[in-house]
């Protein structure tokens, strides 16, 4: 397959990108990304932010779409920074018996150390802005950015509010929330049970939206019709983070499982609506939506068990060379390139 040009003139059909939150199973997004930027260009992948226009993410599918999309970095980079993530993150803090829950309260409530994953963030976050020459305190850098190659937003949630959008760019509909790069991550990510939630500097306490909008995929086709109505949407990627049991916890970490339950329940509902609101025949996003989710070898890998990424990168690898999805990978490579899809004869048909 040729390259795709690295910038496209506005008015093009849009590409999008919906990455599901899934603690260390974050690596799964990413390894069918990393095949798809091959298969565009096989001499020289290329990075997410130059393919896509608009990427949304949720819990740890936020801390992907800020690296791919406001770091701009490539696939093989934010990989080796999430695996790096995965093993220094989610590590369960001991309870202190002898303190009790004063000394709890204080320290905070969360199953794991979210100074832990403030320190992994900023140091991902310094390490990839000084690679760009930027100057400055790199870890306070803001979100937001005046003109960015590629726009992204995090889902995040205010106590019982509606999911809200942290974005890298200037909403047209609503005001802009400020916060620099490393809260946005650590908003996004504060799930209830995981992280303690954080409060910004404005004094708005923020937790992650997974428990609505773990599959962010409506909220990203929600913005893109209120922020840029007058584009036609060309690509809609959505990628899980693999089918589980429940989504398992290794840990024996009850109010962590009930919250699971509940994430898992609601990441595959949304997909389901989506597939039969918008992609039934006569649909409209029938021919331009592709869902990739590892279905088999995941059943048994808790969101917090980054000593199974091993079997977590075997399981997508399997997947990938798999007849059908490879079949699927290429038509969503070839929609990504803009090809249309009835030039595909012969190179795989999109499987809805």
């Amino acid at each position: 397959m040729s390259a795709i040009a690295p910038t496209r003139p506005d008015g093009q059909p849009l590409r999008l990108l919906a990455l599901d939150g899934g603690g260390v199973r974050g690596l799964v997004t990413l390894m069918i990304l990393r095949r798809l930027m091959y298969l565009i260009s096989p001499d020289n992948p290329p990075k997410p932010c130059d393919v896509f226009d608009v990427i949304a993410g949720t819990s740890t599918g936020g801390i992907i779409a800020i690296m791919l999309g406001r770091l701009e970095m490539d696939v093989d980079t934010a990989l080796a920074a999430y695996r790096n993530l995965s093993k220094e993150v989610f590590i369960p803090r001991k309870r202190n018996r002898i303190l009790g829950s004063r000394f709890q309260n204080f320290i905070g409530n969360g199953t794991f150390d979210h100074k832990a994953l403030e320190k992994i963030i900023k140091s991902i976050i310094k390490e990839a802005l000084t690679k760009q020459q930027c100057t400055g305190k790199l870890e306070e850098a803001p979100l937001l950015q005046e003109h960015p190659k590629c726009k992204i937003f995090v889902c995040v949630s205010m106590s019982n509010t509606k999911t809200q959008r942290l974005r890298n760019y200037h909403s047209v509909t609503e005001e802009h929330i400020e916060c620099t790069i490393w809260e946005a991550a650590r908003a996004t990510s504060a799930a209830p049970t995981f992280f303690d939630p954080i409060t910004f500097s404005n004094g708005a306490t923020f937790r992650d939206g997974a428990l609505r909008d773990n599959n962010p995929i409506f909220q990203l086709i929600n913005e893109v019709s209120q922020e840029f109505s007058s584009r036609e949407i060309g690509t809609i990627l959505s990628l899980g983070t693999g089918v589980s049991s429940a989504i398992s916890l290794g840990s024996g970490l009850l109010s962590v499982a009930e919250a699971c339950a509940k994430i898992a329940t609601d990441t595959e509902e949304k997909a389901e609506a989506f597939t039969e609101t918008y992609c039934g025949p006569g649909g409209k996003f029938r021919n331009k939506y592709f869902k990739f989710n590892v279905t088999q070898g995941l059943q048994n890998v808790g969101l917090e068990e980054w000593h199974k990424l091993d079997r977590t990168w075997a399981s997508t690898q399997d997947y990938l060379k798999s007849q059908d999805q490879r079949e699927r990978l290429n038509s969503c490579a070839r929609s990504l390139q803009g090809i249309p899809k009835e030039s595909a004869a012969g190179q795989g048909t999109n499987a809805i």
